[in-house]
């Protein structure tokens, strides 16, 4: 039987380093007051989308005759990339937090690259794509191996998850998650993080 989930490079140090960088970043957008549950799947997102160009750079580059593989491919993700951009900035950057003032502020500076801690993850998920890309430089001029990325995995959970979380666990308990309420915005991120944190683990 096939394995679903595509078998990533790495370490189980990597795994570690990747997730205690961006706990650490996190931890410091939840501790200014500048994190929210759009911020996260939005940089879910980004993830996803910085590994995938990356890698099609990286494997036009070392094989020219691989240009119409990379071209087909990112026909058919882009159009999935482009409702999920939609979905999550219009339901997790707008509709969910349209009562609370703080955080569409803070949506805001996420979206528009106002969010220094945001950035700053971002850079690092650049940084460590070409690193991965680098070190296992070729793998790239093979077949891919089939299934979906842990990437992926972790973006189709996180937006499930993110729903949950707001329209269930946020709205049935207002008293509890209120924007003054630091330790909301804790309990609200974790589960994303354990999750991003397990799927790259369970797919080394």
């Amino acid at each position: 039987m096939k394995k679903i989930l595509r078998k990533e490079t790495g370490t189980g140090i990597t795994v570690w380093s990747d997730f205690t960088v961006m706990l650490a970043l996190t931890g410091l957008s939840v501790y200014n007051g500048q994190a929210t549950v759009f911020y996260i799947i939005y940089l879910f997102w980004w993830n996803e989308l910085i590994v995938k160009a990356v890698n099609r750079i990286f494997k036009w580059r070392r094989n020219r005759e691989a240009q119409y593989t990379v071209s087909a491919a990112a026909a058919s993700s882009g159009p999935l990339m482009a409702i999920y951009w939609i979905f999550i900035v219009v339901i997790f950057g707008f509709v969910a937090s349209w009562e609370d003032k703080t955080a569409i502020q803070t949506n805001f500076s996420v979206l528009f690259f106002r969010n220094v801690y945001f950035n700053l993850n971002i850079l690092f998920i650049l940084v460590t794509a070409c690193l991965h890309t680098l070190e296992n430089d070729r793998q790239l001029t093979a077949n891919p191996s089939p299934g979906v990325t842990a990437n992926m995995i972790v973006l189709h959970v996180s937006i499930i998850l993110g729903a949950f979380v707001f329209f269930m666990v946020v709205k049935g308990f207002p008293d509890v998650f209120r924007p003054e309420n630091s330790w909301s915005a804790v309990l609200m991120i974790t589960p994303f993080l354990l999750l991003r944190f397990l799927v790259h683990w369970f797919s080394r």
